[in-house]
């Protein structure tokens, strides 16, 4: 209203009557014009559609110019031929206004469908759908949050497919696991329950094995009790300042006697430039006796297995490396998963319970380091692990 009195003012140099005069028509016809209109839209809208909506806005707003140009006009005392093609110009200019509405609102509806059906499909499972909206409003705004929406709802599933597939597969292994070695050790404390067995030799083997087998069972238990300890965060770490060189060396003593009753021979060095680390000493000792228990498994008689420590940009770098049978490239990227069974690479039959290499790999991890294997088949393999120096 201050434009049109200001217009009329300085553009058509009217007198203040005459101002004072539009002053009154504009508000006696605007406000019991745009309350109606509101009224009117606020009450039809929400039994329309957006499109239906946009179309409603657009024609009260017309609506609303026609009838206060109208009122105005009459009130002004325009003659009956200029109040005429007023109007007549003032309905053309509404039609032009109203068909570009209704291409606007058809372009909003259909964007605003494709939405919803995008929206659809994903609450059907289907997270790989995306909507293809390019623009600076917000309809390409919407577009582009539904996009960055789907995308995260995608991941977060296919990581729990991962993690259940995961699980049912650990739970097969720890039932195969657990089944194997009581079954063993029920049908060679039933023969000599039954007394199929009488001699004492082949009895005593019985036991022998019997025994074996319950501890597998007792390392079983105890691994797993290990890494659910690890994966809830639960594993009390007493970190200190503590010398690689010692447990390296302590690694060579107590491992020693086995690589050598399997013909495999046990090295180690350490950088000069390595000094102490703050870690765990006793979790670490038991990452490096897992990494060498493994790599013995894996080494023919007359291989070679080497322990190195060296520094490296911020960490101390300690390596566990094997003349062994390697392992498939396929199956490297799983070596540290739990119970992976790779074509040898955790074979039941090479002993150990399939989680000594996911078990470091909590540790390191729990540490604030990473390990990782490199490997070709029939070329050895090469464990790395990192601590923050």
């Amino acid at each position: 209203m201050a434009l049109a009195l200001a217009a009329a003012t300085f553009l058509l140099g009217a007198p203040p009557a005459d101002v004072f005069d539009l002053f009154r028509f504009l508000l006696l016809s605007s406000i019991p014009s745009l309350l109606l209109g509101f009224l009117l839209f606020t009450s039809i809208r929400r039994f329309l559609r957006l499109q239906g909506q946009i179309m409603l806005a657009y024609a009260l707003g017309l609506a609303i110019v026609l009838a206060n140009v109208a009122l105005t006009a009459y009130l002004m005392f325009l003659s009956p031929h200029d109040l005429a093609l007023l109007s007549l110009l003032l309905v053309f200019a509404a039609m032009l206004s109203l068909a570009v509405g209704i291409a606007l609102a058809d372009i909003l509806a259909r964007n605003l469908e494709r939405l919803a059906q995008a929206a659809e499909a994903v609450a059907d499972g289907n997270f790989n759908t995306r909507v293809d909206l390019e623009g600076p409003d917000e309809v390409g705004e919407l577009a582009r949050a539904f996009n960055r929406m789907a995308s995260r709802v995608e991941e977060a599933f296919e990581r729990e497919r991962a993690v259940e597939s995961a699980r049912r597969e650990m739970i097969a292994a720890i039932s195969h696991d657990l089944r194997t070695p009581v079954a063993s050790t029920r049908v060679m404390v039933e023969a000599l329950l039954d007394k199929v067995v009488t001699d004492e030799v082949t009895a005593g083997r019985y036991l022998a094995t019997a025994r074996a087998e319950l501890e597998r069972l007792g390392l079983l238990i105890d691994d797993l009790f290990e890494l659910a300890r690890l994966e809830a965060g639960t594993l009390e770490m007493e970190l200190e300042l503590a010398s690689l060189q010692d447990l390296i060396s302590d690694t060579l003593q107590s491992m020693g006697p086995q690589a050598q009753a399997h013909g495999v021979r046990l090295e180690g060095h350490v950088d000069e430039h390595v000094g102490p680390v703050r870690m765990s000493p006793q979790q670490i000792q038991r990452v490096l006796y897992n990494l060498v228990q493994n790599a013995i498994r894996h080494t023919p008689a007359d291989g070679t297995i080497a322990i190195s420590v060296r520094p490296v940009a911020g960490a101390v770098e300690v390596c566990v490396a094997d003349t062994g049978e390697g392992i498939a490239s396929e199956d490297l990227p799983h070596v540290f998963e739990r119970f992976y069974r790779g074509e040898k690479s955790r074979s039941r039959s090479t002993g150990g319970t399939g989680l000594g290499l996911a078990i470091a790999r909590g540790i390191v991890e729990a540490h604030g380091g990473a390990i990782w294997a490199e490997s070709n088949q029939g070329h050895g393999t090469t464990v790395r692990f990192t601590l923050p120096s």
